[in-house]
């Protein structure tokens, strides 16, 4: 897999260090990934939730996921979490795999359309993980696209798709995928593919010694 190459400077620092100041003012804002451009906000702010799904114009049935810095941080907002996950994280992340897994009480239900999983996303990607840290909360994010247009790969695009709604948005380059992550469930077992993205499926099966539900 690519691996981000990103070195901040102090021009990064300077604006990672606004975007926490505005995602804790309960803003919005658009941050680089490996794979395409997400907007997000504080995870524990409902009213910067209630705004992504409005911006998006995105149906409140479809969850968001939760963005974390780093793999610890994945039991801050999941419980029950399954050897597998470990097993992938090992190897995949932070990287362009999201793993959807049951969701711990403290986390909003609007951002998972009331379902009681969340998908867990640790994009590989420098200035992303310096904003997450800096803020001590996870994000909760989608990628950066008007609902059911093409995602957003460079900070132009998200600005096309929102002139207005967005308060920040962090130029990161071109996303070096350029393809969505891949989704899974570990909920149950067999796991159950979502979306095929980044990593094959077939990669994740011989890893786990077993065949995906589809």
């Amino acid at each position: 897999m690519l691996k981000d190459n990103i070195n901040l400077g102090d021009s990064n620092l300077s604006e990672i260090k606004e975007a926490v100041r505005l995602l804790k003012e309960g803003k919005i804002i658009s941050f680089p990934t490996e794979t395409v451009y997400g907007i997000g906000g504080d995870i524990y702010n409902e009213s910067a939730i209630n705004e992504i799904f409005e911006i998006k114009n995105r149906p409140i049935n479809l969850p968001l996921s939760a963005h974390l810095s780093s793999i610890s941080d994945v039991e801050d907002v999941a419980f029950d979490i399954p050897d597998e996950f470990f097993i992938l994280a090992d190897k995949f992340l932070p990287g362009p795999l999201t793993i959807i897994l049951k969701k711990k009480k403290n986390i909003p239900e609007s951002i998972t359309a009331g379902l009681k999983t969340i998908g867990v996303r640790i994009p590989d990607n420098k200035i992303f993980q310096k904003i997450v840290e800096e803020l001590g909360n996870p994000l909760a994010a989608t990628s950066a696209n008007i609902s059911g247009k093409k995602s957003a790969l460079t900070a132009e695009e998200v600005e096309f798709y929102f002139p207005k709604g967005i308060t920040k948005i962090i130029n990161g380059g071109r996303c070096r995928y350029s393809l969505e992550s891949t989704v899974i469930s570990l909920v149950e077992f067999p796991p159950l593919l979502i979306r095929e993205g980044v990593i094959r499926t077939v990669i994740l099966e011989e890893l786990l010694k077993v065949k995906f539900r589809k």
